[in-house]
């Protein structure tokens, strides 16, 4: 059901991008999601016929929330240089929770360990 509706969010966006511009990159976007919806990204081992994610090359090591932490700390960084030091609390609000759920393992660098425990908040 969801791959049908994606196709027909094709047919309907790439009708309307005839008219309007728009439109044909929004059903160019989808066709794109309707890839990665679709086909896997794990390699096929020919002797099994299974998916193996161990010999699926990967690329990086760091994670979405090291990435966020790391984005929180420099801004914190600048915000202290320019004399504003605060903790952005909407936002490790909202990332602390999950991250507590998940083990401290979770959180792998010590910069988003440091920016997740106390964020700008001046000592």
């Amino acid at each position: 059901m969801p791959v049908a509706l994606l196709d027909a969010i094709i047919v309907v966006f790439g009708t309307a991008g005839r008219v309007l511009p728009a439109f044909a990159a929004k059903a160019g976007l989808t066709r794109i999601g309707r890839y990665y919806a679709t086909e896997s990204m794990l390699v096929l081992d020919p002797k099994t016929g299974h998916y193996d994610a161990d010999a699926t090359p990967s690329t990086g090591s760091e994670t979405l929330f090291d990435y966020y932490a790391r984005v929180l700390l420099r801004a914190c960084v600048k915000r202290r240089r320019a004399g504003r030091a605060r903790r952005p609390r909407r936002v490790l609000s909202a990332i602390t929770p999950r991250l507590s759920r998940a083990g401290p393992a979770s959180v792998a660098s010590p910069s988003a360990r440091c920016a997740l425990r106390g964020g700008c908040a001046r000592p």
